[in-house]
C-alpha cells in the first residue's frame, strides 16, 4: 500500500525502504563523523529519530539541508533537491 501523495503522486514503499536503509547509515556515519551537527536532546535514539525521518519523509516535510542526506543522495545517485528526493521516493527517477 503506497504512503500519503507527495508531489502528488504515491510514495512507493520499496522506494522509501531503500532510501531509509542508506539514509541510516549516513546518519550514523554523520552523528560519528559530525557530532556538532547533530546534537539531539538527552535521550533520544537513533530509532526515534529514523521513525521520524520517515514519517518526514514520507509526507514531505522534511529538510534536506543534512550531511546525511546529502550523502544519501550521492548513494543512490539522485539529485540533492527536494525535486531529485520527491522524484525518487515517487518513482519518478526510475
Amino acid at each position: 500500500m503506497a504512503s500519503k501523495d507527495l508531489m502528488g503522486k504515491p510514495v512507493l514503499p520499496e522506494k522509501l525502504d531503500i532510501w531509509m536503509e542508506s539514509y541510516s547509515r549516513n546518519l550514523e556515519g554523520a552523528i560519528q563523523q559530525y557530532p556538532e551537527k547533530y546534537n539531539y536532546p538527552l535521550g533520544t535514539t537513533i530509532d526515534t529519530v529514523l521513525s521520524r525521518m520517515r514519517t518526514a519523509f514520507t509526507n514531505g516535510t522534511y529538510n534536506k539541508e543534512s550531511i546525511a542526506i546529502h550523502w544519501t543522495c550521492e548513494d543512490l545517485k539522485i539529485p540533492y533537491t527536494y525535486w531529485g528526493i520527491n522524484n525518487y521516493l515517487t518513482g519518478g527517477l526510475d
